[in-house]
């Protein structure tokens, strides 16, 4: 099964939706999409698990239907 999540910037705002290869207490392997959800880069990443929000993608999804109404999340994960 595979797991989403959103990749969160640095004020709280989702910049991406990722496929979390593994989560751990400081980093998060990650892979990004890039033909829309269809495939997904073969070479993963390595970012912080703060910044990555195991959601199932939904705040993306809410981000990418309308950027400018989507809730942010701050640091302390709360709706901002």
């Amino acid at each position: 099964m595979k797991r989403y999540g959103t990749l969160l910037g640095s004020h709280g705002q989702p910049t991406h939706r990722a496929l979390i290869i593994r989560k751990g207490p400081k980093n998060t392997r990650v892979s990004f999409s890039t033909d829309n959800g269809q495939t997904w880069d073969p070479t993963a990443k390595l970012v912080d698990s703060a910044s990555v929000l195991d959601d199932n993608g939904k705040l993306w999804e809410k981000y990418q239907r309308t950027p400018d109404a989507a809730t942010w999340l701050t640091f302390g994960k709360q709706p901002n």
